[in-house]
């Protein structure tokens, strides 16, 4: 019984090391610091900002139709709030991206934080 049970844990650690393996292929999030210089809201609930110096060019090739934006078409209120707080405080902001939002035009900000 307790060979079955070491057999069945070795199987799952052999697995998870496979995921994790696997992982970065599937979440190529990147995380860049900067400051807000230009803030965009709609009425539909999307924002998007520009920052300082540009985004990182490689994550700027993924998005066919770049128009200079990170932003995101869904964003919660609390991403909007942080967005503003950074913009008028001229706060550095940290934020993760992650393929392009709004048709290609906007790099894909998935997450917000405030420095």
């Amino acid at each position: 019984m307790r060979n079955q049970y070491m057999f069945g844990i070795k199987k799952k650690l052999k697995l998870a090391i496979v995921l994790s393996m696997l992982l970065p292929i599937y979440a190529q999030a990147v995380i860049f610091e900067g400051y807000v210089t230009e803030l965009y809201a709609s009425e539909y609930g999307s924002v998007a900002f520009k920052v300082e110096g540009g985004f990182p060019e490689a994550v700027v090739q993924q998005c066919s139709s770049f128009n200079g934006f990170g932003g995101n078409t869904g964003a919660s209120d609390f991403m909007k709030s942080v967005l503003l707080a950074a913009k008028v405080s001229h706060a550095k902001l940290r934020f993760s991206m992650s393929g392009c939002d709004a048709s290609g035009d906007w790099i894909k900000v998935v997450s917000v934080y405030l420095l």
